[in-house]
């Protein structure tokens, strides 16, 4: 693969569905009495879960629930798997080096909070999602403000050397997150249309 690249890789591995435990079948995670207490400590009601309403024991509820939670653990597992074995591969190539990286997620997972097993509703474990961005020389730091999701592709631009930025940013309704001047402003989330849920989201407040 010749230089300059742009390589873009979607990993379902902790998605529902399909989210399955593992390549080859075998969960590495399994549910335990740690997981136990943050399901108790959560305040989820497995019984309440919408594909558990109809369950004849909440012992039953509770080892669906567990299977759920412990298959996204999984998934996680494996995204770590991928993502170590593509950093693996750029460092074999002499790439990474000079390769800006951007690591974030579309969506988060209810996991029983909220009584949502899944990602369709707009609370807050859905709509707060990593944004990770490595870049060859910069010093490790931490944006506190409040960004959104369309923000990514302007400060991976803004921070990556050599890029035609203005070329860039002409396609893009983001700001850079790290640029001192940058302007905090409500987000605005929504569900899929079936669901009709909207959120408008400040550092403090959330209006649904």
């Amino acid at each position: 693969m010749p230089e300059p690249f742009f390589l873009w890789i979607h990993l379902f591995d902790a998605h529902s569905p399909p989210r399955a435990f593992s390549r080859n079948g075998v969960a590495e995670l399994a549910a335990d009495a740690t997981l136990r207490r943050l399901i108790e400590r959560r305040g989820i009601d497995p019984t309440k879960i919408w594909f558990n309403k109809n369950e004849a024991t909440a012992k039953e509820s509770m080892a669906k629930l567990e299977r759920e939670i412990v298959g996204y653990d999984n998934g996680l597992r494996q995204v770590d798997d991928v993502v170590g074995t593509l950093v693996g591969r750029l460092e074999a190539r002499a790439s990474w080096p000079r390769t800006t990286s951007v690591f974030t997620g579309d969506h988060g997972e209810g996991l029983g909070q909220h009584d949502q097993l899944w990602h369709d509703p707009v609370w807050r474990e859905g709509t707060h999602v990593p944004f990770i961005l490595r870049v060859p020389g910069l010093a490790a730091s931490r944006v506190a403000t409040l960004v959104s999701s369309v923000d990514v592709l302007a400060t991976a631009i803004a921070a990556t050397p050599g890029l035609p930025s203005h070329e860039f940013f002409a396609q893009t309704s983001g700001q850079d997150a790290r640029f001192e001047s940058f302007e905090e402003r409500a987000v605005f989330s929504m569900s899929l249309p079936a669901h009709a849920e909207y959120v408008l989201a400040t550092p403090r407040w959330r209006w649904t």
